[in-house]
């Protein structure tokens, strides 16, 4: 009855299952040590676990382990277009971007405008941030041509003071691009990529920003997702009670709200 309820009812299922479709035909005294003597010695299911045993998930990044402050690893990461009115015509829309730094070590978020989908004003977005957080120690980047770029060209923010910091200190700022496709080195930066329009289309569905007004969302989501708990799980009740850790506590010492 058992080896018929394993390999016929449950197809080959675990050992609960097995138990289970059992208690259908009798109740067997024993029963469990005898659906795992039963599974352990089908074909099939070893079969089945020796191929278990050749997928590997995808490896976690050194960087993402490494203590260090917030946004000295960063992945980079553009969002949009956003549609933005212009300042000088209010009838006529324009398309913007967010480019979005996710620190691999705190969690925490920041999301800078670009008027335009160019290396330049990647450039301008990532002085602005250098100007807040600092310059990250390393950044990632994905296959983007404008992101490469802004690593490779610039000149004020990112080269002369790489020059600087290694001929006195040994130390500079540099950079890695992702291979496509690689959700275990930039899964990060596209998961916040997915809710920071989530939030967006959320909280400022139909209001009409031009690109000052969507620069202060952007900045108001960055603020709220860092006041959220880091590795806090599904756990949601009396969290008035708990000291629990935030990225902008990281960041300001402190929760924003």
């Amino acid at each position: 009855i058992m080896e018929h309820c394993h390999s016929v009812v449950s197809h080959h299922g675990g050992v609960a299952s097995t138990l289970r479709a059992s208690y259908s035909f009798m109740y067997c005294l024993g029963g469990r040590a005898l659906a795992v003597e039963i599974g352990e010695s089908c074909y099939h299911c070893r079969r089945f676990r020796a191929r278990l045993n050749l997928v590997e998930m995808g490896p976690i990044h050194k960087h993402r382990l490494s203590p260090a402050p917030p946004f000295y690893f960063a992945q980079l990461d553009l969002l949009g277009p956003f549609t933005a009115y212009s300042a000088h015509n209010k009838r006529s829309t324009i398309k913007v971007w967010g480019l979005l730094f996710k620190c691999t070590v705190s969690l925490a978020v920041w999301v800078e405008i670009c008027p335009g989908y160019d290396t330049g004003n990647c450039m301008l977005a990532y002085s602005r941030f250098c100007s807040r957080f600092g310059h990250p120690g390393m950044v990632q980047v994905d296959a983007g041509s404008q992101l490469q770029a802004m690593c490779k060209k610039m000149k004020i923010s990112v080269v002369d003071l790489t020059k600087g910091m290694k001929g006195r200190f040994g130390i500079g700022v540099d950079y890695h691009t992702i291979v496509v496709g690689s959700h275990e080195s930039q899964g990060l930066a596209e998961r916040a990529v997915g809710k920071v329009k989530e939030v967006f289309r959320t909280v400022f569905k139909g209001l009409k920003f031009d690109v000052t007004t969507t620069a202060t969302a952007f900045y108001w989501i960055s603020a709220e997702l860092n006041n959220l708990p880091i590795a806090l799980g599904s756990r949601y009740k009396n969290l008035d009670l708990l000291d629990v850790l935030t990225p902008a506590r990281l960041i300001l010492g402190r929760n924003g709200s």
